[in-house]
C-alpha cells in the first residue's frame, strides 16, 4: 500500500482528501495540517468533502486492513 502512495505521489496525484472524526470533538485533518495555507480546501467549494472516520476497536482495525468484512 505504502509503494502504490509513493508511486501516486511520484506521478503527481496529490488529490486534498483530509478527514473528520465522527465523535463529540469532531476534529480534522486541516486542524494540524502544515500546508493548509496552500491547500486550499474548503467545504464550500462543491466537490470539497471531509471523508468521515469513525471510532473502531483494535479487532475491527485489524479486520480492515486484513481486508474482511466483518458481515457475514
Amino acid at each position: 500500500k505504502l509503494k502504490d502512495i509513493r508511486n501516486e505521489i511520484m506521478d503527481g496525484k496529490i488529490a486534498v482528501n483530509p478527514y473528520r472524526k465522527l465523535d463529540s470533538s469532531g476534529e480534522t485533518a486541516c486542524q494540524y495540517c502544515p500546508y493548509k495555507s496552500i491547500c486550499r480546501f474548503d467545504t464550500k467549494i462543491q466537490g470539497n468533502e471531509y471523508r468521515i472516520l469513525e471510532k473502531l476497536g483494535n479487532d475491527e482495525v485489524m479486520s480492515q486492513i486484513r481486508g474482511e468484512s466483518g458481515k457475514e
